[in-house]
């Protein structure tokens, strides 16, 4: 079965909830994301340019992750609807 970004997000902000004290830095909160959906953490969340490394914006682009939270702590709601791609 296949599960959606918004259910892995789900089901992350509830365990993060609960363990807030264990997400104080951004490689605990990186941790415990990667333990919840079932993959191994970046081994690195800094470029050498200072910037998010490439295995951190990969992990963001396939499965949801906020780099405002990653990085900042910030727990962000996203609200999504429909795009509308034509005139008026």
């Amino acid at each position: 079965m296949i599960t959606s970004p918004q259910t892995i997000i789900n089901d992350f902000a509830a365990r993060a909830a609960l363990n807030a004290q264990s997400t104080q830095t951004p490689t605990a909160r990186a941790e415990v994301f990667c333990e919840t959906i079932g993959r191994t953490p970046p081994a690195s969340l800094f470029d050498t340019d200072g910037g998010p490394s490439d295995e951190v914006m990969t992990l963001c682009s396939e499965t949801g992750l906020s780099l405002d939270w990653l990085y900042r702590g910030r727990v962000l709601v996203a609200a999504t609807g429909k795009v509308h791609h034509g005139a008026a």
